[in-house]
């Protein structure tokens, strides 16, 4: 087996995310991440994002995040997807802290494929 230049790493991960204030209660954000499998030359290249809202209330308790994300695969075996979130987020306890629920484990929807 002959050896990359760069080792024989199977897996490469890159993400970034930006959060904009919309105001006293409101803020945007975006994301996108990519994630190459090559496992032998079996490559599959991932590109993930999403974009939404999120409001937050006065006391800190309530969250409400709206957003679409995507998922695509350079390999026209795995299918690519959309979706839509709407969530509430209710913070029962103290110091609440909120984020938009960020996609699952590059290596999910893989898996979930039988791969």
């Amino acid at each position: 087996m002959a050896t990359r230049p760069l080792g024989d790493a199977d897996v490469l991960f890159v993400g970034g995310e930006i959060r904009l204030d919309l105001g006293p209660s409101w803020q945007g954000f975006a994301q996108i991440g990519l994630a190459e499998f090559d496992e032998l030359r079996l490559s599959t290249t991932q590109i993930t994002g999403e974009i939404g809202v999120q409001w937050l209330d006065h006391s800190g308790a309530v969250a409400v995040t709206a957003s679409y994300g995507f998922e695509e695969f350079s390999n026209p075996a795995l299918r690519d997807r959309g979706q839509f979130r709407l969530g509430v987020e209710i913070a029962l306890g103290k110091r609440p802290v909120y984020t938009p629920l960020p996609f699952a484990d590059p290596f999910l929807p893989v898996v979930a494929r039988g791969l």
